[in-house]
């Protein structure tokens, strides 16, 4: 499992009902779109969050070579017909996320999730006049197995 996936997963069991409800794409009956996406925001549903993957810093290593733990960056992008709206959902998700310290995802351990900023970065509306946020995260954890 990746740790897109790892906290896709999280995330999904986490904002499981309400207005703010995350349902894995993968996951979603045929005809129906989910909210949550890996890798990939399509252009539909309105409504979306994706979780992007990139470089973090190098990982740390201990005596002897042995590297206990990556470090990676996470990306979360929001979209939504409303500014207020894809704003709130940006701000809870971001308030959840810098709380996975010391916590297990998936069977790997997450040593620290930590905002790269001290709020969502808005990107202004897309081409369909969807309001986007964006957070940056980086991330200490123990490598994940294969997926």
């Amino acid at each position: 499992m990746t740790m897109i996936k790892e906290i896709a997963v999280d995330l999904e069991s986490v904002f499981s009902s309400g207005e703010y409800k995350l349902i894995r794409s993968e996951f979603t009956p045929a005809g129906q779109n989910g909210t949550l996406y890996e890798l990939s925001l399509p252009d539909t549903p309105d409504n979306a969050v994706a979780l992007y993957e990139y470089p973090g810093s190098a990982p740390m290593r201990t005596l002897g070579g042995h590297i206990p733990q990556e470090n990676v960056s996470l990306q979360v992008m929001v979209r939504h017909k409303s500014a207020t709206k894809a704003l709130e959902w940006a701000k809870r998700i971001t308030k959840y996320l810098i709380t996975i310290n010391g916590k297990e995802l998936s069977g790997v351990y997450y040593m620290m999730v930590e905002s790269k900023t001290s709020a969502p970065t808005d990107l202004g509306p897309d081409s369909n006049n969807r309001r986007r946020f964006t957070c940056n995260f980086s991330v200490a954890k123990n490598w994940s197995p294969d997926a």
